[in-house]
């Protein structure tokens, strides 16, 4: 009778531990999950990277203050930090010399 209680005993102490390490790698995988995705929606240079694609895209217009807005955001060294493929460089560069 002694022996049934201590391994009953053992038993609820292993469900427990195992109980309290689920629910801990839940909430720790959750949380990461969270702040993956709050990156990724928050990301100002790809927030960018998709307005110049979507201000040079196809039947836009150059308009002044389009071009101003473009050269600003593609001067210098600032252009590299986007990541443009071969064919998203040369819808821009077309759009800029009117190019459609």
């Amino acid at each position: 009778m002694v022996r049934a209680i201590k391994n009953s005993q053992r038993t609820g102490i292993v469900t427990v531990i195992f109980a309290v390490s689920f629910v801990f790698f839940v909430v720790v995988l959750l949380s990461k999950n969270d702040r993956t995705n709050s990156y990724i929606s928050h990301n100002p240079m790809l927030d960018r990277r998709n307005q110049i694609l979507a201000m040079a895209g196809p039947g836009k217009d150059l308009t002044p203050e389009v071009r101003a807005v473009l050269f600003e955001y593609l001067s210098g060294p600032k252009v590299l930090e986007y990541n443009f493929t071969r064919e998203e460089k040369a819808q821009i560069i077309n759009f800029l010399n009117g190019k459609k």
